[in-house]
């Protein structure tokens, strides 16, 4: 009921001075007292001194992403001019070592032999040359020794291999062991000590 009483006052405040005439005084609305007596004032709301301040929420903190550290660099490195390929030199071939006599002995024999005089030995060794060759012109000494007495010098031609034979009398088995070498004329040894048996 109160609604529909002010729709009627609205649309006698708008629609009333349309047919007035110019001597009209509008008319102050009797509703005017009871819209004020009726609608109290609202004062403000002051806010309590001893009332505790709302906190107001911290904004959420920004997230700090972790400093990436930036990669170095690749350093570029330094270009190095091959050397010019060198051909290779064929190494000489290794040196073969030289025995330390031209002469080698194999194959000594001494054996006793019976005859008018008595016991005499004979004696047998053969021979090659292993490095260089026999000189025609020099006189080779084969030379046997034996453990008792004095050796025997034997002058002898020799090639490029051989074999060498001679017969001592006055010599016996129990004479031995014999050995026997071969030298130059000089006394040099060309040749290794071997066994005579």
């Amino acid at each position: 009921m109160q609604r529909l009483f002010h729709v009627i006052c609205t649309a006698l405040l708008f629609f009333g001075p349309l047919g007035c005439g110019e001597n009209y005084e509008p008319v102050e609305s009797p509703t005017a007292p009871y819209q004020a007596e009726s609608q109290p004032a609202v004062e403000p709301m002051q806010p309590d001194p001893a009332a505790p301040a709302e906190t107001q929420p911290e904004p959420p903190a920004a997230e700090i992403s972790p400093e990436v550290s930036p990669e170095p660099e690749p350093v570029p490195e330094p270009f190095i001019d091959p050397a010019p390929l060198q051909p290779e030199t064929p190494s000489p071939p290794p040196a073969i070592a030289q025995p330390a006599v031209p002469i080698s002995l194999d194959l000594g024999v001494a054996l006793g032999q019976p005859g008018p005089e008595g016991t005499w030995m004979m004696f047998s060794v053969k021979y090659e040359f292993v490095a260089g060759g026999p000189d025609p012109k020099t006189q080779y000494v084969w030379v046997i020794e034996r453990a008792k007495g004095d050796p025997a010098r034997i002058t002898v031609a020799l090639q490029n291999n051989g074999e060498l034979n001679t017969g001592i009398t006055g010599w016996r088995p129990e004479h031995g062991p014999f050995h026997s070498h071969i030298e130059d004329p000089e006394g040099k040894r060309l040749s290794d000590s071997i066994d005579m048996r």
